[in-house]
């Protein structure tokens, strides 16, 4: 990982002294620390979600980024590297610059169904983006939703404080039917 990063750190004309935030990989502290050491990064700059996540492979960049951005929250303009490996010996780095975001409210309201659906719709078109207009009542898999992005909406709800299992997000629920459960719970959505 230390390899890669350092290419494609390289590749954007940086340094690895001016990254503002490493993200990778999160196998096991250990490795994670001397990631940081080998390109000379102090922890406050490298993401390490471990106890929050675990060991999930190369698919706890998600998380761990998720995780970054509530406890780093970079600027518009900070240089970020994600680094991976995998089985195979396989492993991949990509560098990136954070745009302006804008922060979702965690402020939560009642609403009625046809607006939580309206706010599921808009969420998925441009968080997810779901190509066209979407109809709330196809399901996910109609609408090529993968189960990453599933998985990451139903992470998304969670820190908005509305609690989705696992089940209520299959590729063959709706978001229509979706929203109604929901709302049936008791849920409502940002202001």
């Amino acid at each position: 990982m230390a390899h890669s990063t350092l290419r494609v750190v390289k590749d954007c004309g940086w340094s690895p002294e001016t990254l503002d935030l490493l993200i990778p990989h999160q196998a096991n502290a250990r490795i994670v620390d001397a990631l940081a050491k080998r390109l000379g990064l102090p922890p406050e700059r490298v993401a390490c979600e471990l106890a929050r996540t675990g060991n999930t492979a190369a698919a706890s960049i998600p998380p761990a980024l998720a995780g970054a951005l509530a406890t780093h929250a970079p600027a518009p303009g900070a240089r970020t590297a994600l680094t991976a490996f995998g089985g195979g010996l396989s492993w991949a780095s990509a560098a990136l610059i954070w745009p302006q975001l804008t922060a979702v409210s965690s402020q939560l309201q009642r609403k009625d169904p046809p607006v939580f659906a309206e706010y599921l719709t808009n969420l998925l078109g441009t968080m997810y983006k779901v190509p066209g207009t979407i109809d709330p009542d196809k399901s996910f898999l109609h609408l090529e939703v993968d189960s990453l992005s599933l998985a990451e909406l139903g992470a998304q709800l969670s820190d908005l404080g509305v609690e989705v299992a696992e089940e209520d997000l299959g590729s063959g629920t709706a978001v229509a039917e979706l929203a109604a459960l929901l709302e049936s719970r008791g849920a409502g959505i940002p202001a």
